[in-house]
């Protein structure tokens, strides 16, 4: 479809990072993938991890991340008419102490996600911790010397992450199976989605599927495979399943907004279905994160919680759970008569723990 434009919204632009040529070979195991870096972050004032959930019927939900208050909860759409509609939405933010587990620095798997002398020097506390008149040490003061893991000093404000602010606005009554562009406010870039068809002859109907997803040059690797298979998908692309275990931020909450601008390139274009993992309640976490960032359909599955929810796209149901992490079981599937999670003769039943 043609690119539209609406408004005078001034240009946003991710800023170019170099990324290095990937090489397999049979039976050469790569070098350790290296984590991604803070330098695709978008300019001051500007949009950014723009990425789509379905809604309930006839819905698609964009979310996105701003670094102030000014921008509004706003996104223009448009049909094939070119007739633009606007939606708006809410906005929020949260804060967290950092949790810093040792694998950030020393992984099992991949490249460190910090330096050992990064966190020290976040720790150090010096400069300020003291009476600038008797010289005497304030109780917050460290000298940065031994690294301490664990759950952050409250008293010392660079081991608290405080969000972006996060908007989230539903763009509603939209047809079965048609394509639409979009625009959210703060971003001068066009996106563009199509729905899901209707339950019925629309098939074969591709979906996406991951987990353990991380945020490696691998990660990257991986969500561009899927956009270019999605995107030649015939005659039919549904919805991405991430199976949990996103970001893996593990307490270093900075990781969720770097993951944010990987998976956009993917997510601002195809819906995503998320389910939560250990690495989404384990260090600190406590699911903040995970629910402020990625909400799931779970009001229109008729649930309370974003834990639970049951989404159908074109007629095919999905069930995701988050998995109870201090005992790695499964909690129970959210149900109930009025909405069985498929009928005893439908075999298109798709389950993410």
């Amino acid at each position: 479809m043609a690119a539209l434009s609406f408004g005078t919204t001034a240009p946003c632009l991710l800023a170019a990072s170099a990324r290095p040529p990937s090489v397999t070979a049979a039976y050469t195991r790569p070098r350790r993938a290296r984590l991604l870096t803070e330098s695709a972050r978008a300019a001051a004032g500007c949009s950014e991890q723009v990425h789509l959930a379905l809604g309930g019927p006839g819905e698609m939900v964009v979310s996105w991340a701003t670094d102030n208050d000014a921008t509004t909860s706003m996104v223009t759409y448009w049909g094939a008419d070119g007739v633009g509609l606007v939606a708006r939405g809410r906005a929020t933010a949260y804060s967290q102490l950092l949790f810093l587990d040792p694998n950030l620095v020393e992984p099992e798997m991949g490249l460190p996600g910090a330096t050992k002398d990064e966190l020290r020097r976040m720790q150090d506390t010096r400069a300020w911790a003291h009476d600038p008149w008797t010289g005497r040490r304030g109780g917050a003061w460290n000298d940065g010397r031994k690294l301490a893991y664990g759950l952050a000093d409250y008293s010392n404000p660079a081991e608290i992450y405080n969000s972006p602010v996060l908007h989230s606005v539903t763009m509603a009554r939209l047809a079965p199976g048609a394509t639409y562009g979009y625009r959210v406010a703060g971003d001068a870039r066009n996106f563009s989605f199509t729905t899901p068809p209707s339950p019925g002859p629309a098939f074969p109907l591709t979906l996406g599927l991951t987990a353990d997803l991380g945020q490696t040059t691998v990660s990257a690797a991986n969500v561009d495979r899927l956009r270019e298979l999605l995107s030649a998908a015939q005659p039919h692309a549904g919805v991405v399943l991430l199976a949990g275990d996103l970001s893996y931020a593990d307490g270093y909450y900075a990781r969720w907004d770097s993951f944010g601008r990987m998976i956009e390139r993917l997510a601002a274009e195809v819906p995503l279905l998320t389910t939560g993992g250990n690495h989404e309640i384990g260090n600190a976490e406590a699911w903040v994160g995970y629910h402020a960032r990625y909400p799931m359909p779970h009001a229109a599955s008729g649930s309370v919680t974003n834990m639970w929810a049951t989404p159908s796209t074109g007629g095919v149901p999905h069930h995701s759970k988050a998995l109870a992490l201090i005992w790695y079981r499964a909690l129970t599937w959210y149900s109930s008569p009025s909405r069985p999670l498929a009928a005893p003769d439908d075999p298109r039943l798709v389950t993410g723990l």
